[in-house]
């Protein structure tokens, strides 16, 4: 389970859903990898292609330890303990997303908070694919192709590799159930625009992660 943030703003959403992400991580047994910075280049902004690296880096140099990377923005958070991923994904699928913006929608599905299958034999071609275009796009000041090269990179894979993907309901921020109620009962949301970077809403967004988190029953 990973998580990255940046230098700036964000870091005092990831104050709050780090602890929580650690604590359901423990009670699970998983375990947890954090960025904050920049993990490839030297500009701020650099630091949204972290989940690229991570993924890269976790694919290639601990493969052999495990099934499943599971990522999650700094402003996501598990909002019921007893959520588990290793049931989500059978093996013929390559990964599962939440869902950010209409979810009837096929491609609005957000990167940000994504599940990925490590073994599956897809994976090598989308890791090194999407890191290859993040550099290029990093270079040319592309602030958005993290998502972008990634949808473009999934379309060529077609349906029966696990797409349109599986949404992941007990996890904040664009729309969160606590996993026991259908998807048209939500209890939250943090995010009300999936593109939104600019960190202006920083701190209303961190007061919904506050509320959402002090209702979790441990």
């Amino acid at each position: 389970v990973t998580q990255a943030v940046g230098l700036g703003p964000y870091q005092r959403m990831f104050a709050l859903t780090s602890p929580v992400i650690r604590r359901w991580c423990m009670l699970h047994s998983y375990d947890y990898l954090s960025a904050v910075g920049q993990f490839e280049g030297s500009k701020e902004w650099h630091s949204c292609f972290n989940k690229v690296f991570l993924l890269q880096y976790v694919r290639t140099k601990m493969l052999h330890h495990y099934d499943f990377f599971f990522y999650l923005d700094a402003d996501a958070v598990i909002l019921n303990p007893s959520f588990c991923i290793q049931h989500i994904l059978s093996p013929h699928q390559l990964l599962a997303a939440q869902v950010g913006g209409d979810r009837y929608k096929t491609w609005q599905k957000n990167d940000g908070i994504a599940l990925y299958n490590l073994k599956h034999p897809l994976m090598p071609h989308l890791s090194d694919t999407w890191v290859q275009r993040s550099l290029y796009s990093m270079g040319n000041n592309s602030r958005t192709a993290d998502q972008r090269e990634w949808y473009e990179i999934l379309k060529t894979y077609g349906e029966e590799e696990g797409w349109p993907l599986r949404e992941l309901l007990p996890v904040l921020p664009f729309f969160a159930s606590d996993g026991s109620t259908l998807h048209h009962h939500l209890r939250h949301q943090i995010r009300m625009n999936m593109f939104d970077w600019s960190g202006d809403s920083v701190k209303e967004r961190a007061s919904a992660i506050r509320e959402a988190i002090s209702g979790i029953q441990w």
